[in-house]
């Protein structure tokens, strides 16, 4: 039997997000998957990447842009759409997945333009209201990859069949060699001070909402310190250490910046903290308990929910710094009661690649 060809279409990616991470963990999963004779999977990259790390094991085509945002728009609209139709004539696909509403639009027109007969599949990974799609872009795709069941609710709420939404939560690399990052207090270094994370792009109130953490952390009592991982703007970081000035908590926190291999420049932590205001399905927080980490996460409208359960961390009301402060102290104070990190690891199987994989072949190449 001849295999099927798939496609998965992006835009330009940064390098450093987590949309990147899937991607990169739907080729992991694709590699090892025993279905895997019985169809191909090839990227399709429109505008390239500042950072290629997690392009580098994929059989692909990649389209260099421009790393200027005023460039990149003047090239989506002249010449995406001439080398999606190239794409499409040469690679003869069975399906395409697209992850971005612009790309899926092109790809219908096209596909009712060359009378060729392929499914279009969207796979967003923001949260529908926050990040909305035109209602026109809703209706000329065939099925959604819904990232969490909030997403799912979303779009049955805007109108979308259910029959036309599959849940498909972001897939987690569990590797039994994944390194457990011991408990500061626990560690036999002699360390006592609580250990707070916090990783992923470091905005002061747009989506990531760190203003929110740095404003409860007035409130926690104990002994604590945070590290902040990730890229962030010079504002933004002068509008924190604004907030950590006033009162003064300066010398409890550390802006560490991007760290490509983050996990493994952590010796201890006893909490990663995520205050955002939307999120699609937060990989951190997956990544963060995979490595044995409790988590306590803001209960935005989609995606914490499905990862964070009694085991493996706490949810608080965004917007409730209180809330988050009475959490964060009992943790300082050991209150809490928190698992094992082998346990709180362990709450991570479900979302496995080999269950992920499974709904991503049922749905394109079983159902087909």
């Amino acid at each position: 039997m001849e295999k099927l060809k798939v496609l998965v279409m992006v835009p330009y990616l940064n390098g450093t997000g987590g949309t990147e991470t899937v991607i990169k963990n739907l080729n992991s999963a694709y590699m090892q998957s025993d279905q895997k004779s019985r169809y191909e999977l090839k990227l399709i990259s429109f505008g390239g990447s500042k950072k290629i790390k997690w392009l580098e094991d994929w059989d692909k085509t990649v389209y260099s842009f421009s790393n200027s945002r005023f460039l990149q728009m003047i090239m989506y609209v002249i010449a995406m759409p001439m080398l999606c139709l190239k794409t499409i004539l040469t690679e003869k696909p069975d399906a395409v997945v697209c992850t971005n509403p612009v790309i899926w639009e092109v790809v219908y027109f096209l596909r009712t333009l060359t009378k060729k007969n392929f499914k279009i599949y969207a796979w967003y990974h923001y949260s529908i209201k926050q990040k909305r799609v035109s209602s026109s872009a809703l209706k000329r795709c065939d099925h959604f990859f819904a990232i969490s069941t909030g997403i799912a609710k979303q779009l049955t709420e805007i109108g979308v069949d259910e029959y036309r939404i599959t849940v498909l939560t972001n897939p987690v690399i569990l590797d039994k060699s994944v390194k457990l990052i011991p408990r500061s207090n626990k560690s036999g270094c002699g360390d006592v001070t609580t250990h707070f994370l916090y990783v992923g792009r470091i905005d002061f109130d747009a989506q990531k909402n760190v203003q929110e953490l740095f404003k409860a952390l007035v409130f926690v009592q104990g002994e604590w310190k945070l590290d902040l991982f990730g890229t962030y703007s010079n504002r933004d970081k002068e509008a924190l250490v604004a907030i950590a000035k006033r009162h003064g908590f300066t010398e409890r926190i550390v802006f560490r910046g991007f760290n490509s291999d983050v996990w493994n420049n952590i010796r201890t932590a006893d909490a990663l903290v995520l205050t955002s205001n939307y999120e699609g399905f937060p990989m951190i927080l997956c990544e963060a308990i995979s490595h044995g980490i409790f988590a306590v996460s803001s209960d935005c409208e989609t995606g914490p929910a499905d990862i964070i359960q009694e085991d493996n961390g706490r949810l608080y009301t965004p917007g409730n710094t209180l809330q988050l402060a009475e959490i964060l102290t009992s943790i300082c104070h050991n209150r809490l009661p928190i698992p094992s990190g082998q346990t709180i690891s362990n709450t991570m199987n479900k979302f496995g690649q080999e269950n992920f994989i499974h709904v991503f072949e049922d749905c394109i190449i079983n159902a087909r």
